[in-house]
């Protein structure tokens, strides 16, 4: 998928002082799925950050519909 950056800095989604820093990657989820499938070293390597990753259900949050509202600028 494309992003447009400074669309994306423009609606808040990334900060404004991060719009040069960004590297677009084309397919990042295929990409890592090679990479995991081809190479050892980089499936262990996700299997570590998928243990530091933590998920979080927004929408059981009794308060998540009013905080995305107020977080929306458009």
């Amino acid at each position: 998928n494309f992003v447009d950056v400074h669309s994306a800095c423009v609606v808040g989604l990334i900060p404004e002082e991060l719009e040069e820093r960004v590297v677009r990657i084309g397919n990042g989820a295929g990409l890592g799925a090679k990479l995991c499938l081809l190479d050892k070293t980089e499936f262990d390597r996700g299997i570590e950050l998928k243990k530091r990753i933590q998920y979080i259900e927004l929408s059981t949050r009794a308060d998540f519909q009013e905080l995305f509202m107020d977080a929306m600028f458009f």
